[in-house]
């Protein structure tokens, strides 16, 4: 039994998993052999159990399954061009007798195939001399764009000949109107197509003139004849189909105006731009102002300008009162080539309307100007401040602080409260140590001195760029070796040892230093004034202060009996002395001491009377002492020194016109200045008179606006 429990258990038996096989065949046996197959099968399985043991009645029944062969389908290749490229090579075809053969089989490329043709300018410009209608509307659509987008590319001398087509389809337009455009009605196809392409055209000369090479030759070239083609035009019926040919034409002779020869009598063109300054339509009215302007501008030889009706002068002046920057520009630059011949001025000064000419010009002085405050420092003439007579003797309460330090740290401490940094200056070294050892020499017994010899090398310490130096003698002066220190010299007012500022009382000699400006008040109330800072009333006089103190110990005193058994009366009191005004030490022969203000620098006691009362007295003091502002220590000492003194600033207001890049005047306000400076140069004893009523404006201009304040003194000083 233990053999067979030390033995081990018997394997199961391996499962065998399905495979099919790998060439599957159909086999399809006798019919007879396949019942007997199948007869035998059952009986065999009958009789197995699921693991081969021999089942009885009772066993479950498990049948063997064996998968019938799979019929599996035969795969065959797929031919591509990857696989058997020789199955998808084309033949060549076969040249046929008579013609030339190519390599590859490729036919001749056709004419023209691959090429871009001609460029976009080309085609316009062989389209505009075809003289085609469709070519002529595709040539002039396309340069509207052109010259609209990229003007500055559509120049006469690199497409020769297109400015010249351009004006021969314009010069069609007086004898388009003389056949077909009589009347302002209802115009046929014809008519109206055609003025179509003339409008365009117009439209593209007007924008290849503002190109200063285009504007040059439009106006000069006698190919083109512009002058006389313009005056034709604009002369033409005033059609509202016309407007907008004229609007273009109207802008050409204003970018060519500049270049036109100099204007002669009776110029039809001229004649044209005098009559359209009477238009009501602005843009004809702002067009014939600014073509005069530059077909006259410095070469006016003969006073042409002088044809404008004075009717035409006066609504320029006129229009000055619009806020129109663009009108109002134009009417000065006219009045300014207006005033530039005596006679002009005379004629201008000696109608009713001259005077408030010169007031709308005054008024422009300051057109659009942007006005504000400018705070201004006033850097005046420093005197050299007065040499420190001794050190600073620092208060108790720094004394009692340093005395808490242990040497050398209080005599480097000391050092820095007492004096600064001053590369120009220097002190004996005597000085420095008789100074430190007068101040601490009642302490010494507790709180030993530094030797002196310590002391000295203690200052490099206190100041980086202090050092201790010898002047050495000079045979010639007599002078005998100076030991200095040099890069040091006393402060005004002595510092705490965290560097703050102590605050010196100016009144007349007093030499005391106060921690802040409110203990410096309560100094000067109670040592200068006399009065009580707790309760604000007058502090007596000592000898007042006697004669209460007796009548009080009197009243607590037992009263004394007469023989008669009643009390006694007191003596009678010394009457009192005359109390002074201010509790000093006073000349017992003056009666009262006059009440006024000893600070520093106040001009108030020198041209007002003595103050009534001391808190009268009290409330001026107050405006002297300086300002607790944090905001003002912040600022550099010599802001400091400027914002202390009220007459060391002023504000200064200013109105600030249009400049250019460089600072200098432009616009309105340069022009109507200049137009000033014509009106007094050449007006006379008359534009002198005129100028002479705007002299106080003229001066506060001068005064506000830097930029015009040179062209403004012209105008307000004589020529003496």
């Amino acid at each position: 039994m233990s053999e067979q429990r030390r033995s081990l258990r018997t394997a199961p038996t391996p499962r065998t998993f399905y495979s099919p096989e790998a060439t599957p065949q159909r086999h399809n046996p006798p019919r007879a052999a396949a019942s007997h197959s199948h007869a035998s099968g059952t009986n065999n399985t009958g009789s197995q159990g699921s693991n081969g043991v021999n089942g009885t009645g009772g066993t479950a029944h498990f049948p063997t399954f064996q998968t019938p062969a799979a019929n599996l389908p035969v795969g065959r290749p797929v031919l591509t061009p990857r696989t058997a490229p020789e199955k998808f090579v084309s033949p060549l075809p076969e040249a046929q007798p008579g013609t030339q053969q190519y390599p590859y089989g490729q036919p001749v490329q056709k004419f023209g195939v691959g090429h871009n043709g001609s460029t976009m300018m080309n085609r316009i410009i062989m389209g505009l001399k075809s003289g085609m209608s469709t070519e002529v509307d595709y040539s002039l659509s396309q340069l509207v764009k052109i010259s609209f987008e990229a003007g500055d590319e559509l120049r006469s001398d690199i497409f020769p000949g297109l400015s010249i087509m351009l004006f021969d389809i314009l010069r069609t337009l007086p004898e388009l109107v003389k056949t077909h455009g009589h009347t302002d009605s209802v115009d046929h196809k014809h008519y109206t197509h055609a003025l179509e392409k003339i409008i365009e055209a117009a439209l593209i000369l007007r924008n290849m003139s503002i190109v200063q090479e285009n504007a040059l030759e439009f106006a000069t070239s006698p190919t083109h004849k512009f002058k006389a083609l313009a005056a034709e035009i604009l002369t033409l019926a005033d059609h509202s189909n016309l407007v907008e040919v004229k609007c273009y034409v109207l802008d050409m002779v204003e970018c060519l105006a500049s270049y036109f020869p100099n204007v002669s009598q009776n110029d039809p063109l001229f004649d044209w731009l005098v009559t359209g300054l009477a238009s009501d339509d602005r843009g004809q009215l702002l067009g014939s102002l600014r073509a005069i302007v530059r077909m006259l501008m410095g070469r006016d030889e003969y006073n042409q300008i002088s044809e404008v009706p004075i009717a035409s002068v006066e609504r320029m002046t006129s229009l000055l009162m619009l806020e129109d920057e663009e009108l109002v520009s134009a009417c000065l630059d006219f009045l300014y080539q207006y005033t530039t011949n005596e006679e002009n001025v005379a004629r201008l000064l000696s109608m009713p309307w001259g005077f408030s000419t010169v007031k709308q010009l005054v008024r422009l002085l300051c057109f659009h100007g942007i006005t504000g405050e400018q705070l201004v420092y006033v850097k005046s003439q420093r005197r050299p401040k007065k040499p420190v007579p001794e050190i600073p003797v620092l208060p108790p309460d720094i004394v009692n602080e340093l005395l808490t330090y242990p040497e050398p740290d209080r005599a480097t401490k000391w050092m820095r409260c007492t004096f600064t940094d001053s590369p120009e200056h220097d002190i004996t070294q005597i000085a420095l140590w008789q100074a430190y050892q007068s101040r601490f020499n009642d302490f010494a017994p507790q709180h030993p001195l530094l030797p002196a010899a310590e002391f000295i090398k203690n200052v490099s310490v206190a100041f980086a760029s202090a050092s201790a130096m010898v002047i050495p003698a000079n045979p010639q002066t007599g002078t005998q070796p100076k030991f200095i220190i040099k890069g040091i010299r006393p402060r005004e007012v002595p510092v705490d040892t965290r560097g703050k500022e102590y605050v010196r009382c100016r009144w007349d000699t007093c030499l005391s230093n106060i921690k802040d400006t409110r203990e410096l008040w309560h100094h000067i109330l109670l040592q200068h004034i006399g009065v009580d800072p707790q309760s604000g009333a007058a502090i007596k006089s000592g000898d007042e202060r006697d004669r209460e103190e007796r009548e009080r110990l009197q009243q607590q005193l037992p009263p004394q009996l007469g023989p008669d058994g009643q009390p006694l009366p007191l003596p009678p009191l010394p009457p009192p002395p005359p109390t002074p005004a201010i509790d000093i030490p006073t000349d017992p022969s003056l009666t009262a001491v006059p009440l006024r203000c000893k600070y520093y620098a106040c001009r108030y006691s020198a041209t007002h009377p003595p103050f009534t009362t001391p808190m009268e007295m009290a409330f001026h003091v107050r405006t002297h002492l300086p300002s607790a502002n944090s905001y003002l220590h912040s600022l550099p000492k010599e802001e400091q020194e400027m914002m202390a003194d009220p007459f060391g600033r002023i504000i200064i207001q200013r109105c600030q016109t249009s400049t250019d890049e460089k600072g200098e005047a432009v616009g309105i306000p340069l022009t109507s200045v200049l137009v000033l400076r014509n009106i007094r140069r050449r007006g006379g004893g008359m534009g002198k008179m005129v100028l002479a009523d705007c002299r106080e404006r003229l001066g506060e201009v001068m005064c506000l606006n830097k930029t015009l304040a040179g062209y403004v003194t012209e105008l307000v000083c004589d020529d003496e």
